[in-house]
């Protein structure tokens, strides 16, 4: 035997022979993998990356591995790595791998390139209205009555009131082609030194008719018990709509004019309408033209007057011009 192999078999038995207890313990104890969230579950059907595979740079320099999670800028991917395995180009890979504030900044841009779109195409528009009226004769009238009294209890008021009120849907349910409605009904306490005196109480007998004398006839009856609140004249909503459809077609035609007019002002080839909107509001809602005071005086039937009232439509919108 040689000398030098005497040599290795002397050292090699001179550290065999060393207790366990010589053996020093590493500088610092090994690092201890973080568990993924209990609320994700491991994708078992995708590769993971190996520490090689790290190592050689497919794993991507922002990802660690976890187990069968992977860590990338706060945030734990299951299996992430795991579309190596798919056959994707080199390219798309990388792309899918990296730090995910590229993928923020690909949400934001995704938002505002429509946005943008949008505002770079709001130009040469225009937006203006036409508005054409038409009077027309009221051929409805609405009146209210109301059977008011005081008494010093409630039940004496209540009880006069329903007696007139009874009276009064009497003498108004035979007539023919009048419309008859109960309306508000109150009994109030009148206070003296802060102590109810009296109580007074309030029913409204509410009439409408496009026959205005017939109405007219049964005001004057109902005067004896009964006082005008008020009395007001409408147009009837079948010939509002009547007219309101003439109009829109007149509207529209106007608006028409309006457009090409201010195409040719601006030496503009054509136009296109952007929007557009109809507008049919306008009256309808009776008028007051009586008080209750000078009628009561009286039960000769009142002297009436319709006029006239007004249908308005609206056109408005947007055009672009070319």
């Amino acid at each position: 035997m040689c000398g030098v192999t005497r040599r290795r078999l002397a050292m090699a038995w001179s550290i065999s022979a060393r207790p366990p207890t010589s053996i020093r313990p590493l500088s610092r104890p090994p690092m201890r993998l973080a568990r993924p969230p209990a609320r994700i579950r491991p994708v078992r059907s995708l590769r993971a990356v190996s520490v090689s595979d790290m190592t050689a740079g497919r794993g991507g320099p922002d990802m660690v591995q976890k187990g069968r999670f992977y860590h990338c800028a706060g945030f734990h991917f299951p299996g992430r790595p795991g579309v190596e395995s798919a056959g994707l180009p080199p390219g798309l890979r990388r792309f899918l791998m990296a730090p995910c504030y590229r993928w923020f900044a690909l949400l934001l841009l995704a938002f505002a390139l429509p946005l943008q779109a949008d505002e770079d195409s709001h130009y040469n528009r225009i937006r203006f209205q036409v508005e054409v009226t038409e009077t027309v004769a009221n051929d409805r009238m609405q009146a209210v009555l109301a059977a008011e009294t005081e008494a010093a209890s409630a039940d004496e008021v209540a009880d006069s009131i329903n007696r007139t009120m009874q009276w009064a849907l009497e003498q108004s349910r035979d007539r023919e082609g009048i419309r008859v409605s109960t309306g508000n009904y109150r009994v109030t306490p009148v206070y003296r030194q802060d102590r109810p005196e009296r109580w007074r109480g309030l029913q409204e007998l509410r009439l409408e008719s496009g026959d205005f004398a017939a109405l007219g006839q049964l005001i004057g009856t109902l005067q004896q018990r009964l006082q005008i609140k008020h009395t007001g004249f409408f147009i009837a909503d079948a010939t509002r709509e009547a007219v309101e459809a003439r109009l829109i077609d007149r509207a529209i035609e106007r608006f028409q004019a309006r457009a090409e007019q201010i195409r040719k002002r601006f030496s503009a080839q054509a136009f296109h309408l952007v929007e557009a909107s109809v507008d049919t509001a306008g009256g309808g809602q009776p008028l007051p033209v009586m008080r209750m005071q000078a009628m009561a005086e009286s039960a000769a039937p009142p002297a009436l007057e319709a006029g006239e009232g007004e249908v308005r439509v609206a056109v408005s919108g947007v055009i672009e011009l070319e």
